[in-house]
């Protein structure tokens, strides 16, 4: 499982920063309150531009089903 946080750049693309086996039980206002914090110091750099805006935060899961 990763929590994605998905953010707008000022050239207008979008920038994933995924973090890896989180929580289970993160909230929606815990993960918006983080993506502002990251926008707000700027801490990273991007070839995209700064990071300006939230899009949206989501937990990605993947699924196997063996078929033999």
């Amino acid at each position: 499982m990763e929590l994605q946080l998905v953010f707008k750049c000022t050239n207008g693309k979008k920038r994933i920063i995924i973090i890896n086996n989180p929580r289970e039980d993160v909230t929606l206002e815990e993960a918006t309150t983080v993506m502002q914090l990251i926008i707000e110091k700027n801490i990273f750099d991007s070839s995209y531009g700064d990071l300006t805006e939230i899009v949206e935060a989501r937990m990605h899961t993947c699924e196997y089903n063996v078929l033999l």
